[in-house]
């Protein structure tokens, strides 16, 4: 499979034409995926003061990363495994995200979860092996898109189930919601390229190898996400420092802070190892962590090529009730009233997250990597399905109900 090019990152019609999986439209998702989950936290079990928090899946590591450095202290330790551990119990909370519709691995820590009385909750396809081992604590997946772009959803319930168990405040997910939706249209391969904030990201990657920067905690979560979406999308490898390393200005800092030659030929064997960084930020510039706030404004003095993804501008730069292309064009006909903002330090991981996961996709699409082994449907239901920006309210059933996973997409 071959791609246009990344020429084509400034060529909206080229990019639509060559997105034959649909992964650009894919992106849009990001609020309902968060919806879903408001719309599951009645199902969600509330324990007073567990012992542990334990997370269980392939993208556990980095999710369980992601929680701790948004909650902070906790008042149980939460932990991230493979398999179930040995000493889990009925005092624990485990959260088992399945990394496929047949993830045996997560199929037997559910099915032993539940076996020992733990306080178990299970995402996971609706059918299947890790569905029929853990039917009482399953929360199904209820969107057909490859699991590397299904991060907003297993944040969101991290951040759900963390709040049930009192380990942290309860999340506004409904307005999380609305800030992704609300910000989807400048992610779209039709928004001006100028100021589409995955476009201009992918076609800085596209220039060398990425580097990615981590400037405080939740910043570098997301550079593990970041590296393993670039993979798992795009096939591009790069490299990952995180903040702690990074504070000490190691020697590939001062390599690649250098100014370039802009005559040099971009052939020769050193433009090949050119390496692209990228600043990652997620704490608030006014708040009370200075040190987070210096250690950026150093990072940008050393490095002054890098690209800031800024989770705070990110949040910030979401348009609040912006009138929107008609819906005949792909999108609703406005975007809802912005009700989270940059303050909310969920609101500035999951915009730079989602920036992180459409410049993957964006890479992808333009030198026509392969689709994801779970394309195109993921955990979700594929039938009846077609990926877009906004959901249209399916038919009520006859209690004058609907879903989220009957909607269908313009």
């Amino acid at each position: 499979m071959s791609g246009p090019g990344l020429s084509a990152l400034r060529d909206p019609e080229a990019l639509q034409q060559a997105d034959h999986g649909r992964l650009l439209a894919a992106l849009g998702y990001a609020g309902a995926q968060v919806r879903v989950v408001s719309g599951q936290r009645d199902r969600l079990p509330t324990v007073d003061r567990p012992r542990s928090l334990v997370v269980i899946g392939p993208s556990a590591p980095i999710d369980v990363a992601l929680l701790s450095a948004v909650l902070g202290p906790a008042p149980a330790p939460v932990v991230a495994a493979a398999d179930l551990p040995a000493w889990v119990g009925a005092l624990d909370v485990v959260v088992v995200l399945a990394g496929s519709v047949d993830d045996a691995r997560s199929a037997a820590a559910g099915a032993v979860a539940l076996r020992r009385g733990a306080t178990t909750v299970v995402r996971a396809a609706a059918e299947g092996p890790v569905a029929d081992a853990t039917r009482p604590a399953l929360l199904p997946s209820e969107l057909a898109l490859p699991e590397l772009l299904a991060a907003p959803s297993r944040w969101a319930l991290l951040a759900a189930v963390a709040a049930a168990a009192g380990l942290g405040a309860q999340p506004d997910l409904d307005a999380l919601a609305d800030l992704l939706d609300a910000g989807a249209p400048a992610l779209h391969p039709s928004a001006e390229s100028f100021l589409n904030p995955a476009a201009n990201l992918a076609e800085h990657l596209g220039g060398g190898t990425p580097l990615l920067v981590g400037a405080d905690a939740a910043a570098d979560a997301l550079l593990a996400h970041g590296a393993a979406v670039l993979t798992g999308l795009a096939g591009i490898v790069g490299g990952v420092l995180p903040s702690a390393r990074a504070v000490g200005r190691p020697p590939v800092l001062a390599r690649i802070g250098s100014e370039r030659d802009i005559f040099a030929d971009p052939f020769d064997d050193d433009a090949a190892q050119r390496v692209q960084p990228v600043l990652v930020s997620t704490a608030d510039p006014t708040g009370p962590d200075r040190a987070a706030a210096a250690l950026v404004s150093g990072l940008r003095r050393a490095v002054p090529s890098a690209y800031h993804l800024d989770g705070w501008a990110t949040a910030q730069a979401v348009p609040d009730g912006t009138v929107l292309p008609p819906a005949g064009q792909g999108f609703a006909e406005a975007a809802p009233p912005r009700t989270a903002g940059p303050e909310d330090p969920w609101a500035r991981v999951f915009t730079a997250g989602r920036v992180l996961d459409a410049t993957a996709a964006y890479l992808a699409v333009a030198t026509g990597a392969p689709w994801p082994d779970d394309h195109p449907a993921g955990l979700g239901r594929s039938a009846g399905t077609r990926w877009d920006l906004r959901p249209v309210p399916a038919p009520a059933d006859p209690d004058g109900s609907t879903r989220e996973s009957d909607q269908t997409w313009m």
